[in-house]
């Protein structure tokens, strides 16, 4: 079974980071097979990933614009560098949708809907 992680099992930690739910991506998942990459070499390194990415998104988002630091620039200027940071949250969004789809794919190949590993 996958190591336990401080909030639960893999795909719980996955759930608890918010499923971001993009439903246009769809990343080529890894096989899990007896000769390639065990499970928990696939699913940790994903879950890591996920909780980084979380801070990451969370500190990205406190640089969010505000009016005050762009008004000297001229009227347009804050428009375009809340356009700029909206554009990165999206682009950081859209990749760590793209980690989670292979991580639950991952998790999903493993175990089934009750969290028992599936036989081989």
């Amino acid at each position: 079974m996958l190591r336990e992680e401080t909030t639960g099992t893999a795909r719980e930690a996955v759930a608890a980071s918010g499923r971001l739910h993009l439903s246009h991506v769809e990343p080529m998942a890894p096989l899990v097979h007896l000769n390639g990459t065990g499970r928990n070499g696939l699913i940790d390194p994903l879950v890591e990933v996920l909780a980084q990415g979380r801070v990451f998104s969370d500190a990205l988002a406190k640089t969010a614009p505000h009016a005050r630091d762009y008004y000297v620039m001229g009227e347009a200027a804050h428009s375009q560098a809340h356009a700029e940071h909206y554009t990165r949250m999206l682009r950081l969004t859209e990749l760590l949708a793209e980690v989670e789809t292979i991580a639950l794919a991952v998790y999903d190949a493993v175990y089934d809907q009750g969290g028992r590993e599936r036989a081989a």
